[in-house]
């Protein structure tokens, strides 16, 4: 019991004393000293305790203007109509054309604009792709 509490402290003392030297040997970086000409040389820099107590807490914000909540179903309907055009465009179809997608991102990341109005301007692309690939009688 004695000796591995005394292996459990030695173990504890020597992880906090390892240090890193890393040296730059005719252009090229290693962590073992150079035979020749030490280029450069970089030593291991430890903060100092005040620095590491004084390190402010992060906290998540839950304040609305920062959460992506509320695009939350923009991003949704945005990707379902990348999905399908992708999906027309690999077996041959007419997808969304880059002008198309765009005009309907820039809808939906306007402010100004609803959840719905996005849903809505994503549903009559969706529309136009449909008619676009009608089979032609």
């Amino acid at each position: 019991m004695v000796r591995s509490a005394a292996l459990l402290v030695t173990l504890l003392l020597g992880a906090s004393s390892v240090s890193a030297q890393i040296y730059n040997c005719d252009g090229r970086w290693t962590n073992r000293p150079c035979k020749g000409v030490v280029e450069r040389a970089l030593e291991e820099v430890k903060p100092s305790e005040e620095v590491k107590g004084n390190e402010p807490k992060r906290e998540r914000s839950t304040s609305p203007q920062h959460s992506s909540e509320p695009f939350a179903p923009r991003y949704d309907a945005l990707r379902q109509l990348k999905k399908t055009s992708d999906n027309l465009t690999k077996s041959g179809k007419i997808g969304a054309s880059r002008g198309e997608y765009e005009t309907v991102r820039k809808l939906c990341m306007d402010r100004e604009k609803t959840n719905a109005q996005c849903k809505e301007a994503v549903t009559a692309t969706l529309a136009s792709l449909e008619k676009k690939n009608e089979p032609q009688e």
